[in-house]
């Protein structure tokens, strides 16, 4: 009964392995599509990081300040700078989201029917 048990327990243990092990065996071919974008989400993302780029210096700036290391009148001239560059990228991200009008539905009732009758 031991060696039933001990052999049940080992190939328990190998299945485990197995399942545990599994996603690192399989084939890494597949393409997950990260590495595919087209220029319009390209784009996007370049006015997504410039974007957070200028928020970031806009922080380590303010913390500079904070502590001293930048005069008030340097802290002015930058601030205005930074908060430039954020605002353009925003509103470039902005203008990048609006979607072109759509064209009007024709109506279906029976105004719409051209007779000929004029």
């Amino acid at each position: 009964m031991s060696t039933v048990a001990f052999v049940l327990a080992a190939l328990l243990g190998f299945v485990c392995i197995v399942v545990v092990a599994w996603p690192y065996l399989r084939s890494h071919e597949r393409d997950d599509g990260l590495d595919a974008l087209d220029a319009a989400e390209a784009e996007q993302l370049a006015l997504l990081e410039a974007r957070d780029r200028a928020i970031a210096a806009l922080q380590e700036l303010e913390i500079d300040h904070r502590e001293g290391k930048i005069t008030d009148a340097d802290y002015r001239v930058l601030v205005n700078q930074l908060r430039s560059e954020a605002a353009a990228s925003i509103a470039t991200i902005d203008a990048a989201r609006v979607e072109p009008p759509s064209k009007p539905a024709k109506p279906d009732g029976p105004a719409s029917q051209d007779t000929g009758d004029s």
